[in-house]
């Protein structure tokens, strides 16, 4: 049953692309009907929509796109469909403003508060400014940024101070003795302290032995470590030697010098034996 039915509907369809014609000899014969090609080149697009199709290396219609700003990049708002380009069209519709040339994917982005790339942002490499407080041209790092083309009053390109408060103390500066980090190293008056020495007997020469690092002297403290006794006001470096059991100018040697010889006068009469001498700063008792 099924098997009929096909034939029969092949038949049809047989017959449907037969047409009869009659000679004039009133003979009818039936040939094939002729039909139109749908795609003649044989390139894969239909007849009536390839632009060439007895040429299979023709295709179909491009796309273009009007290019007003000539800059090589068209407005995709203008895209037609044709075989042959247009004037001022191009095969792409990247341009994301059409009126102006310098406006393209290719462009350089400049701060001008234009998207000039076509990336869909607006001054990315617009410049970071930060707040410099003090004035010394260096900026505050506990600030955030601010992103703009131009500078701004009391703002300034770097981030770099460590004391926004104190214009003497920035990258650069001068490390000087003052308890602050002028240098912003992280170390505050290094290589700038002196050593100043306690001057316990107030004669002007500090103890070697007791001694102070920093910018200024504390109460009892000088400069020097010239004193080899502070408990003694006459010994120090640089004072008059004289006969009194002390080192005074502190040459490590005690009235070197200042001394008078004695000699014994065992039967009192007022002459010393020459064999029997001192050397003392006072006549032995």
């Amino acid at each position: 049953m099924m098997r009929a039915l096909c034939a029969i509907l092949m038949c049809l369809s047989l017959a449907a692309c037969e047409t009869t014609t009659t000679y004039n000899d009133d003979q009818d014969v039936t040939v094939p009907d002729p039909q139109p090609c749908t795609d003649c080149d044989g390139d894969g697009v239909r007849a009536g929509t390839d632009c060439d199709d007895t040429d299979d290396q023709v295709g179909g219609p491009s796309q273009y796109y009007h290019d007003s700003d000539g800059d090589g990049y068209g407005d995709v708002q203008t895209e037609v469909s044709v075989c042959e380009q247009p004037s001022n069209h191009v095969g792409n519709s990247d341009d994301c403003n059409d009126n102006d040339a310098d406006i393209h994917p290719n462009a350089n982005e400049v701060c001008d508060n234009v998207d000039n790339d076509c990336d869909g942002a607006v001054d990315e490499t617009s410049q970071a400014w930060w707040l410099d407080h003090d004035g010394d041209g260096y900026g505050d790092p506990e600030f955030d940024a601010v992103f703009s083309c131009d500078g701004q009053s009391n703002y300034v390109d770097n981030n770099t101070d460590c004391n926004d408060d104190l214009a003497t103390a920035h990258p650069g500066a001068e490390e000087v003795c003052d308890g602050v980090d002028n240098d912003c190293d992280g170390l505050e008056d290094e290589e700038v302290k002196s050593l100043f020495y306690q001057d316990n007997d107030g004669d002007g020469y500090g103890d070697p032995d007791t001694s102070f690092e920093g910018c200024s002297a504390p109460e009892g403290f000088i400069d020097n470590d010239g004193d080899c006794n502070d408990d003694e006001p006459l010994a120090h470096t640089n004072a008059l030697e004289i006969c009194d059991g002390v080192d005074n100018d502190c040459n490590g040697q005690v009235d070197e010098g200042v001394t008078t010889t004695y000699y014994e006068d065992a039967d009192e009469d007022g002459y010393g034996d020459p064999s029997a001498s001192l050397e003392a700063c006072a006549l032995p008792v």
